[in-house]
């Protein structure tokens, strides 16, 4: 609305309003954006959980044929253990509240 418009209508004024809530509760959005904003840690979640277990069945095999190669193996499976871990809190397990538009 212009300046001129309201000096014409008596009751309409300007004002502004301040809300405490939190960023994510300001936001709808559509699902589709949504879910695309997740997708790449979903992604990540399934690939580290390939990584885990492909390194778990070489860590243990090698287990009986090298030794030596198995430590790094399933220290690998450890650490890619976690990652996905991680991932499945950020995109599973989530408690945030959201609204979703549309």
């Amino acid at each position: 609305m212009a300046h001129d418009e309201i000096q014409h209508n008596p009751g309409v004024t300007l004002s502004m309003a301040v809300t405490e809530s939190k960023a994510p509760m300001l936001r709808a959005t559509t699902r589709w954006d949504y879910i695309a904003r997740f997708l790449t840690l979903w992604k990540e979640y399934v690939r580290f959980n390939f990584y885990f277990m492909a390194l778990t069945v070489l860590g243990i095999y090698l287990l009986f044929v090298n030794l030596v190669l198995a430590v790094p193996a399933l220290s690998a499976a450890v650490y890619f253990y976690q990652l996905k871990e991680f991932r499945k809190q950020r995109t599973l397990q989530s408690k945030r509240t959201v609204i979703i538009g549309h």
